[in-house]
């Protein structure tokens, strides 16, 4: 069992084989609720960039990721995957942003 400890992309951890919990339900919940507004709050460390990533592979167009959903619980819940990279999405990884902002000052 290989632990994705550190990485974010669900695309790299779906392919690579790595533990993973489907949470999958998720993006659907999100999309067919009744609020407008939707806010991500987890304490430190609880899956909230590796979530945003789901949801950017799932919408996001340009993503072949047909397969990485095909037999989770979305697939089960939606089997037509009507949405799956069917929308432009605006992802920034601000993590990637405070690293770089560190190595810069550093040098």
């Amino acid at each position: 069992m290989i632990y994705p400890i550190g990485i974010q992309d669900f695309e790299k951890i779906r392919k690579d084989g790595f533990v993973y919990v489907d949470k999958t339900a998720l993006i659907y919940n999100l999309s067919h609720g009744s609020g407008k507004c939707i806010s991500l709050s987890r304490p430190r460390r609880f899956g909230k960039s590796y979530c945003a990533a789901m949801i950017n592979a799932y919408y996001g167009f340009g993503y072949d990721a047909k397969d990485c959903f095909a037999d989770k619980e979305i697939a089960k819940i939606d089997p037509t995957l009507k949405n799956l990279g069917a929308f432009d999405i605006i992802y920034i990884d601000f993590a990637g942003l405070v690293l770089n902002i560190k190595l810069r000052s550093e040098e």
